[in-house]
């Protein structure tokens, strides 16, 4: 039987069809993963045109009980998580404890979440200590249909910062959701419709359309995949701002996978000219 999504992954996989594999954001990108029975390894490095070269690197542990993971970035980010699962106490509950610092900055934001797993529903609730603010996360009704809510709340003056309902409705490869991205109860914000659809087993589509309720601008965004054999993947996309984007992606051994990205503008296509074009390579390693 399938099972109930999370809000956060009620659209995951449309926005993987939309997005990852695209590099062009880096000039070159390199991922490193050494995986052993409980630890895991990973390190990232990207240089990037307008960044310039950020590096990352994460350590976790992993057992029946729990999951702790620590991460580190050349610009003095640090990221801890700790995920409490006490199965033979409380089945389908989960504690997370996260502490995000930025040392540049002096910012330290600390959160304490808990969330519980039911056959008809999720639930997450997160307090977030430096901002002293609450967030719940919520999905209710059947893997096929149902309604989905994220709500973040500041407790001093109960000042809503962010409500946004959701409805889906998946079947036979196809996934819509709706969505309001607001920020109170009283006005509309903005409309987010999001699509996949599984057209065969090696090829599918996707698109995303937002639209502003007060400026009443729309985006649109279209893509798709093709699994052209067992290590070869496909993939395009277009947007209403004119920027066309394609990636390929080649798994060279069960250790080495290459992606290679670019990026458009349609008008500077037609026009012969280079404007706006980017261009981006990855390499993921796995050990």
């Amino acid at each position: 039987m399938a099972k109930l999504d999370n809000f956060t992954g009620l659209t995951k996989t449309q926005e993987d069809l939309l997005k990852k594999y695209y590099c062009f954001g880096s000039l070159g990108l390199l991922n490193l993963n050494v995986v052993n029975d409980a630890f895991t390894f990973h390190t990232r490095v990207a240089q990037r045109s307008e960044q310039g070269t950020r590096a990352s690197a994460w350590l976790q542990y992993k057992n029946d009980l729990l999951l702790l993971k620590a991460k580190k970035r050349n610009d003095k980010f640090s990221h801890y998580k700790l995920e409490l699962t006490p199965t033979k106490v409380i089945n389908n509950l989960k504690a997370i404890f996260e502490c995000k610092l930025a040392a540049g900055e002096g910012k330290n934001d600390a959160s304490v979440a808990v969330e519980y797993t039911h056959e008809k529903f999720k639930e997450k609730i997160t307090y977030f200590t430096h901002q002293n603010a609450v967030r719940l996360q919520l999905t209710t009704g059947k893997p096929e249909i149902g309604f989905g809510l994220d709500a973040k709340v500041k407790i001093e003056g109960l000042q809503v910062e962010n409500l946004t309902p959701a409805f889906w409705w998946f079947k036979d490869g196809a996934r819509l959701v709706l969505k309001h991205v607001g920020n109170d109860f009283k006005s509309f914000g903005s409309f987010e419709a999001s699509f996949f659809q599984a057209i065969s087993g090696d090829t599918n589509f996707g698109s995303k359309v937002v639209t502003n309720w007060n400026s009443k601008a729309t985006t649109i965004e279209v893509g798709g995949d093709y699994k052209y054999d067992a290590n070869t993947l496909v993939k395009s996309k277009i947007n209403s701002a004119g920027n066309i984007g394609m990636a390929l992606t080649k798994t060279l051994s069960d250790k080495l996978r290459v992606s290679v990205a670019t990026e458009y503008k349609a008008q500077s296509l037609l026009a012969h000219s280079s404007d706006g074009y980017k261009f981006g390579l990855r390499f993921d390693f796995t050990h």
